[in-house]
């Protein structure tokens, strides 16, 4: 049988080490299910007494404590099945979460680039489901343990009573064995299939929501709701046949099985006419190959969850297998004060060139701003200083090193970024700010909320600094949230600071705010100010002009306008 494919194979042996660590857990789970798994067999040894020998001897005695005795069989068979449930799916489900938790903190080492290239929607399906269908593994594993120990006890008590039947019995088994096979086939493909869409249906789903405001100010509801109904009837099509390979198993082998029963019944019936078999032993003997109609069904089962299994770790496996592209150095960095320096610094997506050939210089505390036309490479310019990105070519310098000998924990924490679209999350105003600094108490919460000018509007919301907002904070607005990343910046007290057009989307009234808090910010930190509006950066110590990735011009705003380069005609254009 090869009803496994070599990508599965593999993801199961993967599996099988993560089940590694609960050996104990399975052995006693395993012991149970050996213990319930004997109880078939002794029932059909009593039901064959009672036939031929209670009843025939009038054993009045004897027939008053089989009733008691069938009950402590099913009591055992019950209670052991109830422990190795209890055993194998806690152990399931810890597998399932421990690589749930694997997989999430991967993903966030991940670098931005490879986020960029995913869509959401399905890393989060591969997350959330295809993580947790690994728990299915270990209801496989029980399956695979009780259905063939059943079928061995029942076989065993079957060659008890006749081995002649047994053996005409065992003719349909190879029957059964190509019927599970051929269906575990189909139901291999079928599963990763379905595991793939439903990907996309998150997706699509993510986007849509994103999106809302956008695809209702076009008017595209009803467009966008059509391409989601296809994505959704493939779902419904995928999982009609995954359920149909699932579900027809089950009655092909009851079939092959009921053929096995009525050659038993043919050829033992000719035997008890001949006198060489009693009614009670084949009656017995049906009871037994009755009873192993259920293990044979269920190993079907048993292949199918495995299948499932092996389908969601190969999905949460790939995710594991992406090795991050950005790779953190040895060296620890602590520094209050941060000189960078660009040195030859090319940089491409694989499509041309984005950044060339750049070489400058920021000093400690130094503010230089950095302009240009859109597509000039200004925010991958920025992108480079917390290694989100690192250079094709050249190197990026902090305090005389290069970036990449530094871990990335200790560069980024000398690194705060307030970016176009101030972004929050669902919690709390307090917990929002305090992101890079979680021990940070309230005092130091509000100080940083008063230099960022959030203090006086964070106290009037319902709840002050404990307001639950959501992340894209939609109880404030634009100018208010960004002044709360802000605050997060100022709590963090980084050396370094980014801007990346952190105005560009506010009204006047609320880029006053802002900008003063912005300066507050700013004071004594080595900043690289990304500006659309380049009246923010008139006071900035120095400007760099960036034109196709090709730094252009360089100086003051009075220079660079009395220049009438390429930072007039911006400049000129602007206002």
């Amino acid at each position: 049988m090869t009803a496994v494919s070599d990508g599965s194979r593999s993801a199961l042996r993967r599996l099988a080490a993560a089940y590694r660590p609960h050996t104990t857990r399975v052995v006693l789970a395993t012991a149970l299910l050996a213990a319930g798994s004997a109880v078939p067999g002794g029932v059909v040894v009593v039901i064959e007494q009672v036939l031929d020998r209670i009843l025939v001897a009038r054993d009045a005695a004897a027939l008053a404590t089989l009733p008691w005795v069938l009950v402590g069989l099913y009591l055992l068979k019950g209670s052991a099945m109830v422990g190795s449930i209890l055993l194998t799916r806690t152990v399931g489900f810890t597998v399932a979460r421990d690589l749930r938790q694997r997989v999430v903190q991967h993903c966030l080492a991940l670098d931005v680039g490879w986020h960029q290239r995913q869509r959401t929607g399905d890393t989060l399906a591969r997350v959330v489901h295809d993580a947790g269908e690994v728990e299915l593994l270990a209801e496989a594993y029980a399956g695979a343990v009780e259905k063939p120990l059943s079928l061995l006890f029942l076989l065993g008590a079957a060659l008890w009573m006749d081995w002649q039947l047994t053996c005409a019995a065992l003719v349909v088994l190879p029957f059964v064995a190509w019927a599970i096979d051929h269906f575990a086939r189909r139901l291999r493909q079928t599963v990763r299939d379905t595991l793939k869409n439903l990907g996309q249906l998150s997706a699509g789903l993510q986007e849509v929501f994103s999106g809302i405001r956008v695809i209702q100010a076009f008017g595209a509801e009803q467009s966008q709701a059509r391409a989601f109904q296809t994505v959704n009837d493939e779902q419904v099509r995928l999982q009609l046949r995954a359920a149909i390979a699932q579900a027809v198993p089950g009655p092909v082998v009851e079939g092959i099985a009921a053929a096995g029963i009525g050659i038993v019944i043919w050829f033992g019936g000719q035997r008890v006419f001949a006198g060489e078999l009693l009614p009670g032993e084949l009656i017995g003997f049906l009871v037994a190959i009755g009873l192993m109609n259920m293990p044979l069904k269920g190993l079907s089962e048993v292949v199918s969850k495995a299948q499932r299994a092996a389908a969601g770790a190969e999905r949460a496996y790939e995710v594991l297998d992406v090795a991050p592209t950005i790779q953190g150095g040895e060296v620890v960095l602590a520094a209050d004060t941060c000189e960078l320096v660009f040195e030859g610094v090319d940089f491409s997506y694989g499509d041309g060139p984005v950044l060339q050939g750049l070489g400058f210089r920021v000093a400690p505390g130094e503010r230089v701003g950095i302009v240009g036309a859109s597509g000039s490479g200004k925010t991958t310019l920025a992108s480079l200083v917390p290694r989100f990105r690192d250079p094709s070519a050249g190197r990026v310098l902090l305090n005389g090193r290069d970036l990449r000998d530094y871990t990335l924990e200790s560069l980024r924490a000398h690194v705060a970024v307030v970016a176009q679209e101030p972004f929050l999350f669902h919690g709390t105003v307090i917990d929002n700010v305090r992101l890079a600094r979680p021990d940070a108490g309230i005092d130091e919460v509000e100080a940083a909320c008063r230099v960022a000018n959030a203090h006086d509007f964070v106290v009037d919301l319902p709840k002050g600094y404990e307001t639950m907002l959501d992340e894209t904070g939609l109880r404030l607005s634009g100018g208010e949230r960004q002044r709360l990343c802000i605050a997060r910046a100022v709590l963090a007290d980084a050396p370094i600071l980014l801007l990346d057009e952190a105005t560009s989307n506010l009204d006047t009234q609320s880029q006053g705010a802002v900008a003063e808090a912005l300066e507050r910010l700013a004071a004594d930190r080595t900043t690289l100010a990304i500006a659309h509006r380049m009246s923010t950066l008139v006071d900035a110590d120095r400007i760099l002009v960036l034109r196709e990735g090709l730094l252009v011009e360089e100086g003051h705003h009075q220079e660079l306008v009395g220049a009438s380069g390429e930072y007039a005609r911006l400049w000129g254009s602007a206002r």
